[in-house]
């Protein structure tokens, strides 16, 4: 897998690149793109496509490989992109200040599609009092492109199988625009197969604070997993987490999962729901939690 992060021009209101924002103090957004791709991936070729300070870049991350842009200052999004060396694999293509769950990355990198386009169809709420500035400057897809019934917003991310990957290479001088859209038209023009996948709020982009918050903050299981990032800091108890589908779908098979992971410990088996805590209320203690629970007791487990 080809990754490409693109992060070549001058964030507003920052004064370094977009990738060094931060999630906290000693966190970024290039950390997390980073340790979501690794966990996606047993092996990627990750590189990043910037300009400016990018020697800051090369400096801080030593481990991806850095391409400068030629002419950064004067050109636009679309221009690093067609800068990206693009080869004959799948290839992920994603902003420098927007992060993605593991989870989404891995469900993209399964499609059968030639080209995958993330979008987000609750973008107007995404996070509580999203601004109208925030909003107006949003990346919109219209319907009329996506063949969704609603406008939706870009979020940043797309996949391309190997065969799509090779076209654009060959194509770059007959693609213009100056966005990533202009992009997905000349390709949806050329009838590759195309997937708009929603993703519903599952990403952050950084211009507002609130909006990264949001993001970590998911349910207390998905909340724990994405603080792993955070290891060095605190620690954090081993999880597994399965929805009530999955256990109605294939018990047996959450149950091997969880004897192999907490081989002859005893457990805490809690509840991870949605309506529990929110932004504007808590339903602490409602949902019942058991714990002292051995693992080998099969039956204990079920009940």
């Amino acid at each position: 897998m080809d990754i490409f992060i693109l992060g070549a021009g001058k964030p507003r209101n920052f004064n370094r690149p977009a990738a060094f924002r931060k999630i906290k103090f000693n966190t970024n957004a290039l950390e997390w793109q980073i340790h979501t791709f690794k966990n996606a991936f047993s092996s990627a070729s990750i590189k990043f496509l910037g300009g400016y300070k990018i020697e800051e870049i090369k400096e801080s991350f030593p481990t991806i490989n850095t391409i400068k842009i030629k002419n950064w200052k004067k050109q636009s999004i679309l221009n690093t992109f067609l800068n990206a060396p693009l080869r004959n694999k799948p290839t992920i293509i994603c902003y420098g200040d927007t992060i993605f769950q593991t989870e989404t990355i891995q469900k993209i990198k399964k499609s059968n599609f030639d080209l995958v386009v993330c979008i987000d169809s609750f973008w107007k709420n995404r996070y509580p009092q999203r601004p109208q500035k925030d909003i107006k400057e949003a990346e919109v897809i219209s319907s009329n492109i996506s063949n969704l019934y609603q406008n939706t917003e870009f979020a940043g991310l797309l996949y391309f199988n190997a065969k799509l990957a090779s076209y654009i290479k060959k194509k770059t001088k007959y693609i213009t625009g100056k966005s990533l859209l202009d992009l997905i038209k000349f390709i949806k023009k050329d009838k590759f197969n195309i997937k708009f996948y929603d993703l519903k709020g599952k990403w952050a982009e950084f211009n507002y604070a609130q909006d990264v918050a949001r993001f970590i903050l998911g349910s207390k299981a998905e909340t724990l997993d994405r603080l792993k990032i955070f290891k060095e800091d605190f620690k954090l108890a081993e999880q597994y987490y399965f929805t009530v589908r999955d256990w109605k779908k294939s018990p047996k098979k959450i149950l091997s999962k969880i004897v192999q992971k907490f081989n002859s410990k005893k457990i805490i088996i809690r509840s991870s729901s949605f309506s529990e805590d929110s932004w504007v209320k808590s339903n602490a203690g409602v949902f019942n939690s058991y714990g002292n629970i051995d693992v080998s007791n099969i039956k204990e487990v079920i009940n």
